[in-house]
């Protein structure tokens, strides 16, 4: 067993406990809101909207007519080091607590860039 994994572990779902889950899925659920409002112009819309009950606070899958999801994150992935999964015809992007805004942007302008390359 790896003893310093564990303390690790020990002191990281401290962190996480201390902030609070409703805390850390509140700032996901804004990340993402503010994701879908910066690529939307670029034409990529979510797979399901985000106020639906389904819907994860943590996870987007943004869709678009002329960019298949593994083109996307084959781009995404070659041409600006952002890792992304590729989901039914999509990407899925996760937002989690250690992101910011400016990993949102990061990514709506990768989009943007790979949209107006098409």
């Amino acid at each position: 067993m790896s003893y310093a994994s564990a303390v690790g572990l020990q002191r990281s779902l401290g962190l996480l406990n201390g902030i609070g889950m409703p805390a850390l899925a509140d700032h996901a659920r804004h990340l993402a809101v503010e994701l879908v409002d910066l690529v939307a112009p670029a034409g990529w819309r979510p797979f399901r909207p985000l106020h639906d009950a389904s819907a994860s606070p943590h996870i987007v899958s943004l869709r678009h007519d002329e960019i298949p999801g593994p083109a996307a994150q084959a781009a995404l992935s070659r041409d600006h080091r952002v890792f992304t999964s590729s989901r039914v015809g999509g990407i899925r992007v996760s937002v989690h607590g250690y992101n910011t805004s400016a990993d949102v942007h990061a990514l709506a302008d990768a989009l943007s860039e790979l949209t107006r390359q098409r």
